[in-house]
């Protein structure tokens, strides 16, 4: 059933499958389209911890959309919507790839035991259940998988952090059972909208996400207007973190520099004119290290 259906995925955002089969032991294969253009992980990668650029992650999370929309309108779930099976063809767009633990749900049914997953985009609620019949997956589970790796892309780490836990059951339970940081104590500059949208499609209840993967799409490209476009850069070296703000129209480009304050509780904040590296004395600050998202996010609505 899942070999007949994968062969009538095709859709401008779906890695181009060329054949979908078993094999004599009844083992399923797929065979793809070979992407040269690497992955969601690749560029995430190359921006050394920094985060992908918000516009970006918006646009290739809205084509992910689509292309698990295709995928549901014919029943079937992906499963495992990562930075890693997010694809990038020759034109910068986002295509999904990687169908090894799609499964379909079965006629009359909201949902279906997943073959597999990754534990740091996997929705609470599918890996709660891991490895016994309790695990769920539906279109919500997608969703979630969605959100997660949109916030991955943004802070440049998952929601849940797993790296320092070796067994598998316990890297299950700590998916399924820890809560993620707020978006923009790790990402201050990413706008409150998306923040919002995206700790919506994440929520720790399937009912709580966008109903839809569609839905999730049309949430994200509400984007407001706004003054200036915020990037962290990094590109001080000695510096906690830095970001560059660059005007929408005309103005000058700024940068917000965050730096070890007087105390080692602290962090002192600072605002110059890129151009001319004129203090900029409203957007200055010292701040706890524990505040210091906040006190980021308060900088650069005064930098408007």
């Amino acid at each position: 059933m899942e070999a007949q259906i994968l062969r009538r995925l095709a859709d401008p955002h779906v890695l181009p499958i060329r054949n979908a089969d078993q094999l004599a032991n009844g083992q399923p294969y797929l065979v793809t389209e070979l992407a040269r253009d690497g992955t969601l992980a690749t560029s995430l990668a190359a921006t050394a911890a920094c985060g992908v650029d918000v516009d970006e992650v918006v646009r290739w999370i809205r084509h992910a959309c689509y292309g698990i929309s295709r995928g549901h309108t014919l029943r079937l779930l992906h499963n495992d919507v990562k930075p890693a099976n997010l694809f990038l063809n020759a034109q910068g767009e986002c295509l999904v790839g990687d169908f090894g633990f799609a499964t379909v749900i079965p006629q009359g049914a909201a949902s279906v035991r997943p073959s597999g997953f990754t534990a740091e985009t996997a929705a609470p609620e599918v890996a709660i259940g891991w490895g016994t019949p309790a695990a769920t997956a539906s279109i919500q589970s997608d969703v979630y998988s969605l959100g997660a790796t949109a916030f991955w892309l943004l802070t440049a780490r998952p929601p849940i952090e797993l790296p320092a836990i070796p067994d598998t059951a316990a890297r299950m339970a700590a998916a399924a059972t820890g809560t993620p940081p707020r978006l923009r104590d790790l990402a201050p500059h990413v706008p409150s909208y998306l923040s919002d949208v995206i700790e919506k499609a994440i929520s720790r209840r399937p009912g709580d996400r966008y109903p839809t993967v569609t839905s999730l799409a049309a949430a994200l490209g509400g984007r407001p207007n706004a003054e200036r476009y915020w990037k962290r850069t990094d590109e001080h070296a000695g510096h906690m973190a830095c970001w560059r703000g660059e005007p929408k129209r005309t103005g000058s480009t700024y940068l917000l520099c965050v730096e070890p304050g007087p105390r080692p509780s602290q962090c002192t904040i600072t605002a110059r004119h890129a151009a001319s590296g004129s203090r900029i004395s409203r957007g200055c600050n010292v701040a706890y290290q524990r505040d210091l998202g906040q006190a980021v996010r308060t900088a650069m609505r005064m930098l408007k």
